[in-house]
């Protein structure tokens, strides 16, 4: 019995644990720098893909690898629009570390409504905590939150990572 939920745990939050070193890394250098080196979502994403193709086909279940997809897919067009209305906003560093991001949300979930549902939980629960960090910032600097610049590639993981582990209690069914 413990072995089956040892099994469950590893399948649903493997791939999530395999990439969270280097979410971990991208979070902090965007935070020092406000850039997401392109070397670590190259990284980022060949693990979370990797990690989600071993545990697919160990699992078997071929529509957790499509489900993952579907996320990424999802979470990077969202991202991307935005970036093209407001290039000076939202950086390309970001709307890249989307596609791991989004296969991570993606990741065991049964289908297309439920992925939609936790990109969008990511995307509130990142942009609360980027308030959050513009707030802090002008209340430090005593300035205007107009023109303040946060890095929101560690809300987004931040937000991710939130969703991804609650994920099925995110979801009303």
């Amino acid at each position: 019995m413990a072995r089956g939920r040892t099994v469950s745990f590893l399948h649903s939050y493997g791939p999530l644990l395999m990439t969270a070193p280097v979410l971990v890394m991208i979070a902090d250098v965007d935070r020092r720098t406000q850039r997401i080196p392109d070397r670590l979502s190259l990284i980022a994403l060949a693990v979370s893909a990797v990690s989600i193709t071993i545990f697919t086909i160990d699992g078997g279940h071929s529509n957790d690898a499509a489900s993952a997809g579907i996320g990424a897919l999802l979470l990077t067009l969202i991202l991307g629009a935005l970036h093209m209305v407001r290039p000076d906003g939202l950086g390309m560093g970001d709307v890249k570390l989307a596609i791991t991001l989004g296969l991570l949300l993606g990741w065991t979930r049964a289908g297309v409504l439920e992925v939609a549902l936790l990109v969008a939980w990511c995307l509130m629960i990142a942009s609360a905590i980027g308030l959050v960090g513009v707030a802090l910032v002008t209340r430090r600097r005593g300035v205007s939150t107009r023109g303040v610049r946060v890095p929101f590639g560690p809300s987004l993981c931040a937000g991710a990572v939130l969703v991804t582990l609650l994920g099925p209690s995110l979801i009303l069914t």
